[in-house]
């Protein structure tokens, strides 16, 4: 009869616990909602929830909080069903500890967050299975329309125009970059906007047959804090990644060679982003018999520094989504058994979300 009383004693405990850390986190994210409406952080004591508050009066300053000083509080990533088979739409998570603050959407067309608006207020995305009819319908060229909705998680998704999955704005929102395909796939171009200007500027990113085995019809994008260099990672077969960096408002088509550690006959690199100090962070690594090793490296000024050396659970050729940075965080997502999502920042990697067998997480975004 102890023994039974404890239990429930320990059961009554915990949800009286729950209970009020959810309140905590309902009076937090009510004042955020009122606050330019950011999502808050998920409040552990009545001191971070003080801040919390006082953070959601200040507006966007509330997405610094959470995992370390300095660190974007929050990511978003896509949900599915029991092996990934089926889709459940978008969530914000909490990069301090994996919790959902917020689902998005509920969708089963494959939802994939693109890019984020520097504002914090627009989440990106296109549908995995929402491909485009036409004429390039069977020779492996789609083109899935793109999205946005509020992270608010208020109204429905709004249609942009675009059709495109590559995506990314300049940190002062003046500057837009993505990826249009012409002619079913034989000429891509990078698109860059200066919306405060109205002008725009092509870069030539490849010019392909629509039947080519190396068809390069996307490409991941980020900007430079200095809003006029924008990083560029085409993956245009399995065994070709490379890793360039160009002048986004005068260049017309990508150099010759990629950056110096991308530019060897095996090194192989994707992922690219930029933190606010202007320094690269990207995934490398060999493509070579014994060496496996994937490794995230920061470059600035032709200099390479290698942050983190993944493990075989880490990689596995599963690195999914790097994404860095307000400070020194990056996002990592891989695993063999099970996707993960790992928060590197100041030198120490933590895991923060293993996806459950069955609601896997995958393709993770900083907001």
């Amino acid at each position: 009869m102890s023994m039974n009383c404890c239990r429930r004693n320990d059961l009554a405990s915990r949800r009286a616990r729950s209970l009020i850390r959810r309140l905590i986190i309902g009076l937090a994210l009510s004042a955020a909602s009122a606050g330019c409406a950011a999502p808050g952080q998920p409040a552990r004591s009545s001191r971070s929830a003080q801040h919390a508050v006082r953070a959601a009066a200040h507006g966007f300053h509330f997405w610094r909080l959470g995992a370390g000083r300095g660190d974007p509080h929050a990511f978003v990533a896509s949900e599915h069903g029991a092996g990934g088979r089926v889709s459940r739409g978008l969530a914000v998570f909490s990069s301090a500890d994996g919790h959902v603050i917020r689902r998005l959407s509920r969708d089963r067309r494959f939802p994939v967050a693109a890019a984020a608006s520097p504002d914090g207020r627009w989440v990106y995305f296109f549908r995995a299975s929402d491909l485009a009819p036409g004429r390039c319908q069977g020779n492996g060229f789609t083109k899935p329309a793109l999205w946005r909705m509020r992270v608010s998680g208020g109204g429905r998704p709004q249609r942009t125009g675009l059709r495109t999955t590559s995506l990314a704005f300049s940190p002062d929102g003046r500057m837009l970059a993505y990826t249009s395909v012409r002619r079913c796939g034989r000429t891509i171009w990078i698109v860059v906007r200066d919306r405060k200007a109205g002008t725009t500027h092509r870069t030539l990113l490849a010019r392909n047959a629509p039947t080519s085995n190396n068809a390069v019809v996307t490409a991941q994008l980020a900007w430079a804090p200095d809003d006029e260099h924008l990083a560029v990672a085409v993956a245009p077969a399995a065994g070709i990644n490379a890793l360039f960096v160009v002048n986004a408002r005068t260049a017309a088509k990508l150099p010759a060679r990629a950056i110096k550690p991308c530019n060897g006959r095996e090194d192989e690199c994707l992922d690219p982003s930029f933190d606010h100090m202007g320094r690269l962070t990207f995934l490398k690594w060999r493509n070579q018999l014994g060496d496996h090793e994937e490794r995230v490296v920061r470059w600035q000024h032709g200099r390479a520094i290698r942050l983190i050396t993944l493990s075989s659970n880490q990689s596995a050729r599963r690195t999914a989504s790097i994404a860095a940075d307000a400070g020194d965080a990056v996002l990592i997502e891989g695993g063999i058994r099970r996707n993960q999502i790992w928060r590197w920042s100041r030198g120490r990697i933590t895991l923060i979300l293993s996806s459950a067998r069955r609601r896997p997480v995958s393709d993770a975004l900083w907001l």
